[in-house]
């Protein structure tokens, strides 16, 4: 014996509504809030005179890297 089936027949499926204009801007702004402090350390070795890979381990740029992931851990969490 086998259990019924609980998959919905492809002719009955439907797709859902698309997700209103407000829905959409919040979730950009929301994520480019939170790509800023890897866009900052971009900029800073883009823009820098001196050597790139020592800007990586600056306190200025390692400061908003690590509360970029300490905001991705509690929020996963």
């Amino acid at each position: 014996m086998t259990a019924p089936s609980t998959a919905i027949p492809a002719n009955t499926r439907t797709r859902g509504a698309r997700p209103s204009t407000g829905l959409v801007t919040a979730a950009v702004v929301v994520a480019a809030t939170f790509a800023l402090p890897g866009g900052y350390v971009v900029w800073r070795v883009l823009t820098a005179s001196g050597n790139p890979l020592g800007l990586l381990v600056e306190r200025r740029t390692l400061e908003p890297l690590w509360r970029t992931i300490q905001l991705a851990a509690l929020v996963a969490v």
